[in-house]
């Protein structure tokens, strides 16, 4: 006399197991992916750094200084005044530089943090049509 064990009740259980283990890991994950949050600035950087780019935009002695100047124009050679406005920020250090529209505003000596980038053209004014990129890299401050 030959016993048969039926063994499609153990899978069905094993199934059930791990199918209620995965739906319990994943409402366990969805609900603690709200409780966890990053410390952020992005945002509030690239919008200091837009305000700084359109004020020099619409200040015409501001424009003026970057449509003058030659380029690529290095941070350590930038007008002290274009330098204090783009560094004004409490929060973040920043530098720049100032290149031809076809080329590339690249950091050169980048500091070892993460760098916020924004970027625009300086195209003219009622003398000058002479445009260029300004770039502006900024990072936060230590402490």
């Amino acid at each position: 006399m030959k016993i048969t064990k039926n063994k499609k009740g153990w899978i069905k259980i094993v199934e059930a197991s791990t199918m209620i283990i995965i739906l319990t890991g994943m409402f366990l994950l969805i609900l603690s992916g709200d409780r966890i949050k990053f410390s952020d600035n992005s945002e509030v950087i690239y919008e200091i750094e837009k305000a700084i780019i359109r004020e020099i935009q619409l200040n015409n002695t501001l424009r003026n200084t970057v449509l003058e100047s030659s380029v690529p124009l290095e941070w350590e050679n930038f007008p002290s005044q274009l330098k204090s406005h783009i560094n004004q920020s409490e929060i973040l250090d920043c530098s720049g530089k100032i290149c031809v529209v076809e080329s590339e505003c690249i950091l050169t000596n980048p500091p070892d943090k993460n760098i916020y980038v924004q970027s625009a053209i300086i195209s003219a004014n009622t003398e000058i049509y002479n445009p260029r990129k300004l770039a502006i890299f900024c990072w936060e401050k230590e402490g």
